[in-house]
């Protein structure tokens, strides 16, 4: 088995831009993206599988305006 984490290698402003262009980048490549290939013990150049391992957090995110808004942070109950 061999992990391989995925990142776009860009500069932040190129990275932003990329998820702009191009949702499916956005939906399907996330901070922490790990895939998992699964080889054949009697021959290693042989590749079974490949799953993602691990599933990171979108680089942006929908917030709620009431968890920011003043009201919202400010509630005493």
């Amino acid at each position: 088995m061999i992990l391989r984490d995925l990142s776009l290698k860009v500069r932040a402003r190129e990275e932003d831009e990329a998820f702009v262009k191009t949702p499916e980048l956005w939906i399907n490549l996330r901070r922490g993206n790990t895939l998992l290939e699964i080889y054949d013990p009697k021959d290693f150049n042989r590749l079974i599988n490949t799953v993602i391992a691990r599933k990171g957090l979108n680089k942006f995110f929908d917030i709620n305006h009431t968890f920011i808004s003043r009201d919202g942070r400010y509630r005493e109950d």
